[in-house]
């Protein structure tokens, strides 16, 4: 059980801004003859609980934005707004990737709803922790 709890926080590490990786444990596992289909699952739940608090640290910055503090230019704003909704499927799905993780930052900022990152958030890491079982 004790390595179940390992996986799961750090899949939530490794959610966060900073990259580091927690397919290693669950391919060592494998390599070591471990069945890491139940591994897979506190993986999902540590890597959607830490994108959601980058996604927290976004509305965060919305929030001092809306309060009159310079995060960024109304027309920055606004044309990063419209490209974000534009793609938003695709980028929130992807953001289980490295270079895509400050995407859910943006999200946040970007007033994306809480619900909808959550499930795609979600998503995208049952797509790349199920490629991690086969």
């Amino acid at each position: 059980m004790d390595q179940f709890f390992r996986i799961f926080i750090e899949s939530a590490w490794t959610a966060s801004l900073i990259p580091l990786s927690s397919e290693a444990t669950l391919y060592a596992m494998k390599s070591f003859g471990q069945d890491v289909t139940l591994a897979v699952i506190p993986a999902i739940l540590g890597g959607t609980l830490g994108m959601m608090t980058n996604f927290l640290l976004g509305m965060l910055m919305l929030r001092a934005k809306r309060s009159g503090i310079p995060v960024i230019g109304e027309r920055t704003y606004d044309k990063a707004q419209r490209f974000f909704n534009k793609y938003l499927f695709f980028l929130l799905f992807l953001s289980f990737l490295p270079m895509f993780k400050f995407l859910v930052l943006a999200a946040g900022f970007l007033g994306t709803r809480p619900r909808y990152a959550l499930i795609l958030v979600a998503l995208g890491y049952v797509l790349h922790y199920g490629m991690v079982l086969l």
